[in-house]
């Protein structure tokens, strides 16, 4: 693990309010948005495991959202988990949208 991770879920419990790595940064921050981690390296257990170490479980699904290439439930527009796939960029696009995640961490995705 080099740390892209960490740092991806620093950000994102830094954006939602709720920051263990970056205590100074806590603090209210509702209208920000949410955000949507897209992962395509890291396991379902280990990033579970990174998810309470951040604090961030209970904003799963509600302020959080996460994609995984290991998902076995993801969205059909997903299917080939690549930014070179135009339904996979336009999916993203609108699942964003529809969540209202104004900060989207690309992690390890093929080009």
């Amino acid at each position: 693990d080099s740390g892209k991770t960490q740092l991806g879920l620093g950000l994102a419990a830094t954006w939602l309010g709720n920051s263990p790595v970056l205590p100074l940064l806590t603090g209210s921050i509702e209208n920000s948005g949410n955000v949507l981690l897209i992962d395509g390296e890291t396991l379902n257990d280990e990033f579970t495991d990174n998810l309470k170490q951040h604090r961030l479980t209970n904003f799963l699904g509600k302020r959080l959202f996460y994609f995984s290439i290991y998902d076995d439930d993801l969205p059909s527009f997903a299917g080939k988990f690549s930014l070179l796939d135009s339904d996979f960029r336009e999916g993203l696009v609108t699942y964003a949208i529809e969540n209202n995640c104004r900060l989207i961490i690309l992690e390890t995705l093929t080009g």
